[in-house]
């Protein structure tokens, strides 16, 4: 058994991580590059479907959080709350300081204190009015 195996890492992982990041960055290289016309279509197919990237981060993410949950069923009293807690202050600083630079760099955001108040709530997905309000949700909610 080898030490990454004793970690419980599991390598396809991290190439799977690895391929869905390349998927994007070839996706947007492709959509701000002048010279796609010049590409054989076949290329310009293969690069498109890396746009497949984020539904595979997607799948990726949801095994690892089931993966994780499962272990730590086995290791905590409460895991359900544990995880719940873990994942609330792993997102929310840096969704709460992308925030605070977007209202404090467009002041525009103040006059829409409901958007912000929802925003920071993380619910501003529940209607069409408030979902990607403010640009830190865009990450975080559907397109509209």
């Amino acid at each position: 058994m080898t030490l990454e195996q004793k970690a419980g890492k599991l390598s396809y992982i991290d190439a799977l991580r690895g391929w869905a990041i390349l998927g994007a960055v070839v996706v947007h290289a492709l959509d701000y590059g002048t010279g796609a016309q010049q590409l054989s279509p076949l290329v310009v197919s293969f690069c498109q479907s890396g746009a497949r990237g984020v539904q595979l981060f997607f799948i990726i993410i949801t095994f690892t959080l089931f993966l994780s949950m499962t272990n730590r069923q086995r290791q905590e009293k409460r895991p359900t709350l544990n995880f719940f807690i873990r994942r609330f202050f792993r997102i929310a600083p840096l969704f709460y300081l992308g925030i605070l630079f977007y209202v404090l760099t467009y002041s525009r955001a103040w006059a829409s204190l409901p958007k912000v108040l929802v925003t920071l709530l993380f619910i501003n997905g529940a209607h069409p009015n408030t979902i990607n309000s403010l640009v830190p949700g865009a990450s975080l909610s559907p397109s509209k």
